[in-house]
């Protein structure tokens, strides 16, 4: 069967939903529409994203050349970017998906020094290993409370960058990391029960930075990081607020969770079956942590979510025993990327639970 007349492949004609997720990261329209139109089929979609990826590498690398800073550190950003969406469901190819996220890693780490602010490269100790994140620290304040961010099940440290920016610009300081069975941390450690103790070790070095104030730090997670998020805020009595981006209550309906997140569960658990993947969801559950919860925290939903049903967000609110609030946007999809008015009006509760910079 020839390219005129193979059948559509249902998981290109669904990539439009994906839309909102590609701009709310920084992808361009056109960037977008450009590489969403040379791809047919499934077995496309890595080479494509890649090859736009690698358009901006070698437009950085020019700059680079030049002595062009910001430009190298933007393009080395859009770069990144197109690596992530290249292999960020791209479970079926391991090897396309460990050589792009390659690639991610490398083009945000050239793009680091080069940002306004830079984002500097820290690794913390955690269960026989090291965790990589970025910090970054805003301008003018020698010392400034700090938002740390947990990025979601398909995401990385790198893909927080434009919440980072909106953080930032309100006088607050974001760290973000890989935790287990994320990015870069994969290779070394996979996604664990209690993965709110990399969490933990985030914050003790943080708070041993003298750039940190170490008694104003919250926590922001998305997606997934959503789960890790309060359950961190309910062991650790230093997150002093926690934003939860999009909820997740548990994982016990396994069968109920869209493919996609089984699939994407299976991977970063590191079994190579969708039962092992489900016996090890088992021990995943906010029940027992969510009541021990009493810094202030704001818990955000989309009643359009196809992969996380809003009744998770609800059963988190309704848990809680401290000060709390429930966003819920009626018309909003997964972690709401299709509210553009939510990133600077979460940046601000951030901002009013720590004291950020006045305007």
């Amino acid at each position: 069967m020839n390219a005129a007349t193979r059948a559509p492949d249902d998981r290109i004609q669904s990539a439009r939903q994906w839309y909102p997720s590609f701009l709310a990261n920084g992808v361009d329209y056109n960037d977008i529409e450009a590489t969403l139109g040379r791809i047919e089929q499934w077995e496309d979609w890595c080479r494509e994203w890649s090859q736009t990826a690698a358009r901006y590498e070698t437009l950085a690398e020019a700059a680079a050349r030049d002595g062009r800073g910001l430009s190298r550190g933007e393009f080395f950003y859009r770069a990144a970017m197109c690596y992530h969406f290249a292999q960020f469901v791209l479970y079926d190819h391991p090897e396309l998906k460990a050589t792009a996220h390659a690639r991610k890693v490398a083009c945000y780490a050239g793009a680091a020094p080069f940002l306004a602010p830079p984002a500097r490269r820290i690794e913390f100790p955690f269960a026989e290993t090291r965790l990589p994140g970025y910090l970054r620290l805003p301008a003018g304040r020698a010392r400034a409370p700090c938002v740390i961010l947990i990025p979601g099940l398909h995401s990385t440290k790198e893909v927080m960058h434009i919440l980072s920016d909106a953080l930032l610009a309100r006088g607050l300081a974001t760290f973000s990391y890989d935790g287990p069975g994320q990015g870069e941390s994969w290779e070394r450690l996979k996604l664990r029960p209690d993965p709110e103790h990399a969490g933990s070790a985030a914050i003790d070095a943080l708070t041993r930075r003298a750039e940190v104030d170490a008694e104003r730090i919250a926590v922001l997670g998305h997606s997934f990081g959503g789960y890790v998020a309060p359950r961190l805020a309910a062991v650790d009595p230093r997150v002093r607020a926690c934003l939860v981006a999009s909820a997740l209550w548990d994982l016990s309906d396994w069968q109920a969770l869209q493919p996609i997140l089984r699939r994407g569960f299976q991977y970063v658990f590191g079994v190579e079956s969708d039962a092992q993947a489900r016996q090890l969801a088992q021990d995943f559950s906010l029940a027992a942590f969510a009541p021990q919860v009493r810094c202030p925290t704001l818990v955000v939903h989309g009643g359009q979510d196809r992969l996380v049903a809003a009744s998770h967000a609800r059963r988190l609110y309704g848990a809680l025993q401290g000060p709390k609030e429930l966003w819920l946007f009626e018309h909003g999809n997964h972690s709401c990327y299709n509210v553009p008015e939510l990133r600077p009006l979460m940046a601000d509760w951030l901002a009013k639970q720590l004291g950020g910079a006045r305007e």
